[in-house]
This record gives structure tokens, sequence and C-alpha cells, in this order.
């Protein structure tokens, strides 16, 4: 976290006596905030640094609505600077990641995560979306002088927005980003894409409409990701069933994906093989080059996302 730091008092703005005044005034701030703690500060006289507080000096000014406050003497950057902070030293893949987290309805709770790609699926709540990509697009454009900027806008061009889980965005990252990062290069999908049930499909189920995780409306071609935890028993099953026969009957073919194929390089290729089939993309030949980029992709992307993955 990101915040401006509290009124020093005169003669108390540098060594021990500054950062005493840091930590003291930080124990006031409620809520859970991971340490150590990064501070803007307004001048070099400010930038301290100890196991707690970490003052970073910024001389020029920002745009308006760059802070909410959140005290009598605190405020904490939007998700938009955060971002754009972020991408000072996070590389583009961590970006894809924390960019679906902000803009996506979910939050995931790091501590839980054990490593496993089903576990990933029980690490995180529902959660309103922070931002959007057009506003971390518009706040981009205000601060082009930023460090940052250039990966930020990078990054914004393959952030799945509205993700519902970390491993949808994990999935839909993997299909969309470039070739040249490791990624399928497929076209962008709809995130939590809605269908509404009409004349004959209507009939073939109880519900009036259904979301579907990963979305290609020009090819109607739906993509789910079932997890262990929300699509087994007979209960789930069944629904599934019935989904697949309603969103049939409006012509939408539906290719599930489960998290064990996602974690296995083989498994993935030979669906995104199928997907590009089903949009009309001309499959390319996985060179020994692109092999190599999709080997370090994968094991960045499933480390950021706190995942494991298999070959």
């Amino acid at each position: 976290m990101s915040a401006l730091a509290p009124p020093f008092e005169k003669g108390a703005r540098t060594g021990k006596v500054a950062i005493g005044v840091l930590e003291e005034a930080l124990q006031d701030l409620s809520g859970g905030l991971s340490r150590p703690v990064h501070i803007l500060v307004p001048s070099e006289s400010y930038r301290l640094r100890s196991e707690s507080v970490i003052a970073h000096a910024h001389f020029n000014s920002y745009p308006k609505k760059s802070f909410c406050k959140i005290s009598e003497e605190w405020l904490v950057v939007v998700p938009e600077l955060a971002f754009v902070q972020h991408a000072c030293k996070a590389s583009i893949v961590e970006l894809l990641v924390v960019g679906a987290e902000i803009t996506g309805s979910y939050a995931v709770e790091r501590d839980s995560l054990d490593g496993d790609i089903e576990g990933c699926g029980c690490g995180f709540v529902h959660s309103e979306p922070l931002t959007s990509l057009k506003k971390i697009q518009s706040y981009v454009d205000r601060v082009s002088g930023e460090h940052g900027v250039k990966n930020a806008r990078r990054a914004l061009r393959y952030i799945p927005e509205n993700c519902a889980s970390p491993m949808e965005a994990v999935l839909a990252i993997l299909l969309h980003a470039p070739r040249s990062l490791g990624g399928y290069g497929l076209p962008k999908p709809c995130m939590n894409y809605r269908i509404d049930m009409s004349g004959s499909a209507k009939w073939l189920s109880a519900k009036t409409y259904y979301v579907c995780d990963l979305y290609w409306p020009q090819a109607k071609l739906c993509v789910e990701y079932d997890s262990n935890m929300f699509h087994t028993g007979p209960d789930r099953i069944a629904a599934d069933s019935a989904r697949r026969t309603a969103l049939a009957q409006k012509g939408i073919t539906v290719v599930s994906v489960t998290g064990n194929q996602i974690a296995n390089s083989v498994e993935m290729d030979r669906t995104a093989l199928l997907l590009a089939k089903r949009l009309g993309i001309r499959p390319r030949v996985f060179s020994y080059d692109y092999r190599l980029k999709q080997r370090e992709f994968r094991k960045e992307l499933f480390a950021s996302a706190g995942i494991a993955s298999r070959r």
C-alpha cells in the first residue's frame, strides 16, 4: 500500500525520529496492513526506511482523485494509481494477474493458498470490482510521464476484465496472451457473459439466463471452467447437462476445461487448438522457440496466481 505521510512536526523530518513518527501514526490505521508499508512523501528529507516503513519521495503532482481519504491524516492511492505504481517494478505477467483481480469480482486470500491447482479455487472470496480497464486506461493517459506507464499500457491490452475467480483469469490469460509472451494468442474472450434464454431454449431449462465463463459472441463459443469444488455431485452434474443442452439449442458450443487440464501444457495445447478451430483461426506450429517462451510464461503466471503447474 502507498499513502501520503501525515504532517511531521518541525525538527522531526530525518533519522530515527521521523521513522518513529511514521510507525506511531501507522498504529492508528485500522485493518491488517502487510509490512513493510510503502509511504509517499513530498521530498528527499522524508525518504526513510525501516523494517516496517519504506518512504518513497515523489516530486510531481498527481491528477485529481488519485487518493482516497481513510483517516484525518492518511490518504491511500486509488486502484488505478496503485496499478501504475506496481507497473514500475512488476513483470508484464504479474501485471496481467493483478489487473484481472482488481477488475474482477473476486479477491484472493493469499494466506489460504496451498500451491494446489484446485486449492486456488478455495482461496478467494466474492468481491466487487475495484476498478475497470476503462478507468485504468483513462488514468494512465493522465499520468503519461510517470514511471511504469509504458508497462501498464502494454498489460492493459491483454488483461481479462470481469473474471469471477483466479482460475478463470489464468485460463483467459493463457488463451489470449500473445505468442510472443508464451500465450496462445486467441482473440480476447468476454468474461462472464450473460446469455438470455428465449424461444425453444427457454423450455429446456428452468433458468431465464446463463452466464458463460469465457465467451466469443461471433463464434457462439463458450468455455466453462469446471472446478472440483463447484462441478461435482449428481445435482451439479445434472445442472451442467441441462445448461449445455439449453445453450446448444441457441447454437452455442460449450467446451469444458478443468484445473488439471490448465495445469498440463499438453492438455492446454489440445484445448487451444480446438478453440482456434472453432474460432476459424488457422492453427500455428508450436516451434521450439515458442515452447521455451511458453514454459517460462506458464511458470511465472502460475507463480503469480499462487498455483502450481505440471509440465
